[in-house]
């Protein structure tokens, strides 16, 4: 019993660092949601999705401007990165 509340809390750990470098990654600030509390956690949720729209919208303005070429390109590699995840994918799920 004693070694799954153990795993629990390293399990919970790293949950908070990832969550943590999420947001900061996004957000550009470091960030520690294991000491919010929950309306405060339930604000910054909404502050990183309208901050995520707003990357995602200057992303799609940045394509556009480019050339079809360069669109095409893009568009190709990220096709390739998709295919290059569902391989890894499939090959996590047959371990």
């Amino acid at each position: 019993m004693r070694n799954h509340a153990k795993e629990d809390i390293e399990f919970e750990k790293e949950m908070n660092e990832t969550i943590n470098k999420l947001y900061a990654d996004v957000l550009g600030v470091p960030v520690d949601v294991s000491k919010m509390s929950f309306k405060e956690q339930e604000r910054l949720n909404k502050l990183y999705f309208r901050q995520l729209e707003v990357i995602n919208n200057d992303a799609k303005r940045e394509f556009a401007n480019l050339s079809p070429k360069e669109q095409k390109r893009r568009n190709l590699e990220a096709r390739l990165a998709e295919l290059k995840l569902e391989d890894l994918q499939k090959q996590l799920n047959e371990m």
